[in-house]
């Protein structure tokens, strides 16, 4: 392990089967934590491992569905189905006795006493009736089948299916996820600045990173302009760049031997895959109702060097800000500036 300041990091090297909790617990630097650097430094600090009251991770139901998305489109079928499951669907039992109402009236149809609680009154029509369907028994036993299993609404599970065959059915994309490894991490330090960085690789090939994202399309424009679009909020030619660093050194990792976890069959032809010939595929997949699925290669041009250009300046400050304030609060320093009127919008100036 190495450090910097009160930071822990994970050692160097390119990880297979990393559990996505340690990779997530390692502070290096990332593409998308880059893009808070952009904001403002103090605005990476507070979401960082260096804020003792960070906002905790999001544990809602909208990542427990990207979770699942990517790991049945990442991983496959089988994959996915021993981890998620649809949980009951209250449309399938109708007649099911739900509200502690509902089980009174169910005990004194049968002669029963009404008095207790939930539980007591779901064991007292059990206990008379074992046929019974109650709600909250059918929801247990269906949680005790799937036990360490992350339940989806039966609405998602379909969803999900849906978005997979967009991609399984297209002659092209359905190459994009096989012949490789799902969630590759790789950590490494910076040559220049000594900056720890990692990025985690949706899918890695002996030719090509292969990377799946999805978008919403509020303004109902074409795909390919929606896409653009996408690319350019979330900056997404950064992450370019950032994970073409990374391949590179991951094959420095391979031949050091620095490789951990169960490495697959073609590392070695990886290490010596060369650089240029290696492609950056991105499967967009529009959310919604239509989940529409397209395959993009990102050239490196202009807009990838920009992409580096980018990554290299957040680099440098990452360095430039722990060597100032090491893990204190990141202060903004900027210096008192004039207001210009041309960076005002016109709208601004209707009187």
């Amino acid at each position: 392990m190495a450090t910097v300041g009160d930071l822990t990091f994970m050692p160097e090297g390119i990880y297979f089967d990393m559990p996505e909790e340690d990779y997530f617990a390692d502070p290096s630097l990332s593409q998308s934590s880059m893009k808070w650097l952009l904001v403002s430094p103090m605005d990476y600090w507070a979401r960082s491992a260096m804020n003792p009251d960070r906002p905790d991770d999001d544990t809602s139901d909208a990542m427990d569905l990207g979770k699942g998305y990517h790991a049945r489109i990442l991983e496959g079928r089988d994959v996915f189905y021993d981890r998620f499951a649809a949980a009951v669907d209250p449309d399938d039992y109708p007649d099911a006795l739900r509200t502690v109402d509902e089980i009174k009236a169910a005990l004194k149809e049968r002669e029963l006493p009404v008095s207790g609680n939930k539980p007591a009154l779901i064991d007292r029509l059990l206990e008379a009736d074992p046929q019974a369907d109650i709600w909250d028994r059918i929801v247990a036993e269906h949680a005790e089948k799937h036990d360490g299993k992350t339940l989806l609404p039966p609405e998602q599970m379909r969803r999900i299916e849906i978005a997979a065959a967009m991609i399984e059915k297209h002659p092209q994309l359905s190459k994009a996820f096989t012949g490789g490894e799902p969630e590759v991490s790789i950590f490494w330090r910076d040559d220049e600045y000594g900056t720890p960085l990692k990025a985690r690789i949706d899918y890695l090939k002996v030719a090509a990173i292969c990377d799946l994202k999805s978008f919403a399309n509020k303004l109902n424009k074409p795909i390919d302009r929606a896409v653009v679009q996408a690319v350019s909020s979330q900056r997404y030619h950064i992450q370019t760049a950032h994970y073409d660093a990374a391949i590179e050194r991951a094959r420095e990792f391979v031949m050091e031997g620095r490789v951990f976890g169960p490495a697959p069959a073609w590392i070695d032809k990886f290490a010596a895959f060369p650089r240029e010939n290696r492609q950056f595929l991105f499967v967009f997949q529009q959310t919604g109702v239509a989940p529409v699925a397209r395959g993009y290669v990102m050239p490196r041009g202009s807009v990838y060097e920009i992409g580096r250009m980018v990554a290299r300046k957040c680099i440098r400050e990452w360095r430039e800000h722990m060597d100032t304030f090491g893990t204190d609060p990141w202060i903004d320093m900027t210096e008192v500036s004039e207001f210009e009127d041309d960076a005002f919008p016109v709208w601004a100036m209707e009187v």
